[in-house]
């Protein structure tokens, strides 16, 4: 049995329509945090460096054209900043990035105490992420927390 051109072309383009879509579906890309280097010390803060591993799980290449970010260590905000240097993330890859950070003792000297008693402090990272991809401009949120022991072992409370 033949089906009228009309029903054939239809499923031609319906076909055509799910393929295109596949391959312009976005997914958000992986972060996971690697750790704190810390760059210098003085007497009014600290210069760190946050270690994160963005995996594309996407088919195509991802640009990051800006990145907010804001840290707070045991719920007390410790700094923040803007990246808006592009960043390209290759289709299916993982991109190591850092995140230029300055801490201000005045604002984490209590979680520096716990830090000193407890061998570790809760920490989060969040901010927004602008990607720009072959099927537009997206703008999303991120958070990542987690417990940081800069002494390395892990102690006290979980």
């Amino acid at each position: 049995m033949r089906l009228p051109v009309r029903v054939s072309c239809l499923f031609v383009l319906a076909a055509v329509l799910a393929g295109a879509s596949a391959c312009v579906f976005f997914r958000r890309p992986e972060v996971v945090f690697r750790g704190i280097s810390v760059r210098s010390l003085n007497a009014d803060g600290a210069n760190v460096e946050a270690a994160l591993d963005v995996y594309n799980p996407n088919s195509y290449r991802i640009s990051v054209q800006r990145l907010t970010y804001r840290a707070t260590v045991e719920g007390r905000e410790a700094g923040g900043g803007v990246v808006d240097a592009e960043t390209v993330l290759e289709s299916k890859q993982t991109t190591p990035v850092t995140l230029p950070l300055t801490l201000d003792w005045n604002k984490i000297k209590a979680a520096g105490f716990e830090a000193l008693l407890m061998r570790s402090v809760d920490y989060a990272v969040e901010g927004e992420i602008t990607f720009s991809t072959p099927v537009g401009t997206f703008h999303r949120p991120y958070r990542h927390a987690g417990r940081y022991a800069p002494f390395g072992t892990e102690g006290g409370r979980r």
